[in-house]
């Protein structure tokens, strides 16, 4: 796969869940941003401030990577877009769905520079993902652990459902439903 496809597919996956279902309710600073349901546009130059942004660069790649979207939409004049949902967040949506779809992972070991996109890329051969979240302690440590939210339930049920479990670099992982 050329190295523009998976930058602009990056990209738009690291977007997409800043604004997702998933990411908006608890994401204090977004969710002020947008004002929740009021779906307020945000400047692409703000959300490529964001930490895990930078390495997406320039703006203007961003903003192309954004206009391929079906879930987000791109405005304004060139250098100063905006972006927000193309639906706005319904707060009454109710948490447990996306619950029922998630899944935890244990056994990742420690921290490497590229662990956020090695880990979601090894969960993408299992189905499309709405966010792989590493788990951190206090301090910000990687605690070698994961919740990932499949699409959609029969995703995840047929991810935990696999015998015998997966394989992170030779050794197997602990898995079981976020409920559990």
């Amino acid at each position: 796969m050329p190295q523009f496809f998976i930058h602009v597919t990056n990209t738009l996956r690291k977007v997409e869940f800043y604004f997702s279902d998933t990411n908006l309710p608890s994401d204090k600073y977004l969710n002020d941003l947008t004002q929740g349901s009021s779906n307020l546009p945000v400047a692409i130059s703000k959300i490529c401030s964001f930490g895990r942004m930078k390495r997406f660069q320039p703006q203007s790649a961003v903003v192309a990577a954004l206009r391929d979207s079906k879930f987000l939409v791109v405005s304004g004049p060139e250098g100063m877009e905006e972006v927000k949902r193309a639906v706005a967040y319904d707060p009454t949506t109710p948490k447990s769905r996306a619950e029922s779809r998630s899944i935890y992972a244990k056994g990742f070991g420690d921290e490497e520079p590229g662990s956020q996109f090695d880990i979601e890329a090894f969960f993408a051969p299992y189905g499309p993902t709405n966010s792989v979240r590493l788990r951190r302690t206090d301090q910000k440590l990687f605690k070698g652990s994961v919740f990932v939210e499949f699409q959609d339930d029969e995703t995840a049920e047929k991810f935990l459902a696999l015998d015998p479990k997966p394989l992170w670099k030779g050794n197997t992982l602990l898995i079981k439903s976020k409920r559990a």
